[in-house]
């Protein structure tokens, strides 16, 4: 099923669902040595932790730092892709750099060595990831069992951003992006309550974060360069980047995380 809540379904059951279903994707993403997906499901299953994150109580913070070492174990493999990525993406706005494209190569080629030990290592461990669920708190079946942790990572993002206006830097906009995925996370776990006008926030959401993605890529391209880093294109493609995102973020920040959390609960209520 996808990665959402079904109308009707208690909360219970629908974290137990969500933890299994993406367990399983995650297992078999990594048997086909698939890292960039893995990541993503490893992600959407933070999301969720974070959203019952008050209600798990001591379990949040053993699930939470498991499932965060787990994605760090990946990252290397990962953050070499997106640093490709984000070189054809400077490539098709600025022009061709052959200097970039051939010190990337040399580096592929030695990460993707130390990639299997860490992938076989994370499938024997995903078996006891699954049996922990079990020992979870009952969730009460109500708004508030996830209202309140949803909150609380828009409430974050919020700040993220005040941040990044006040002193913008890599750091702050990579802090604000992992806030931004979150909330659309959140929003895609909640979609089906008002399909109509969920999935139209989810779209939006995912736009603003995909700009901040490539905002974050373009800066590891940056750091995998060095001195051949091609500086004038890099700075042009981050600006376009940064105007494209701080419009987004005003828009989605203009409803207070409070007003968003009661106007979620309502859909909440129609469905029960």
């Amino acid at each position: 099923m996808a990665y959402a809540f079904e109308p009707g379904e208690t909360v219970q059951a629908g974290v137990a669902r969500v933890m299994g279903e993406q367990l399983d994707r995650i297992e078999a993403h990594l048997a086909e040595r698939d890292v960039h997906n893995a990541r993503k499901r490893i992600k959407e299953v933070r999301a969720l932790l974070r959203m019952i994150r008050e209600p798990l109580g001591v379990h949040f913070g053993i699930e939470n730092a498991w499932y965060r070492d787990a994605a760090r174990d990946l990252s290397t493999a990962r953050d070499a892709e997106a640093v490709r990525e984000s070189l054809h993406k400077l490539e098709d706005a600025q022009g061709k750099q052959p200097g970039a494209r051939k010190l990337l190569g040399h580096r592929r080629r030695t990460n993707q060595r130390d990639l299997q030990g860490r992938v076989d290592n994370l499938l024997k461990q995903l078996p006891i990831a699954r049996a922990r669920i079990a020992t979870w708190p009952i969730l009460a079946d109500r708004f508030s069992a996830i209202g309140a942790g949803a909150e609380r990572t828009l409430r974050d993002g919020r700040a993220a951003f005040e941040h990044v206006l006040t002193a913008p830097s890599p750091e702050s906009f990579h802090e604000l992006r992992k806030r931004v995925k979150d909330h659309w996370y959140h929003v895609q776990l909640l979609r089906k309550l008002w399909p109509d006008v969920l999935k139209g926030e989810a779209t939006a959401i995912e736009e603003l974060s995909d700009a901040l993605g490539d905002h974050h890529d373009l800066h590891l391209l940056e750091l995998a360069l060095g001195s051949e880093a091609p500086a004038e294109a890099i700075a042009k493609q981050r600006a376009d980047l940064e105007a494209t995102a701080l419009g987004a973020a005003r828009r989605l920040f203009s409803e207070s995380p409070d007003a968003w959390r009661k106007r979620i609960r309502g859909y909440w209520r129609v469905t029960r």
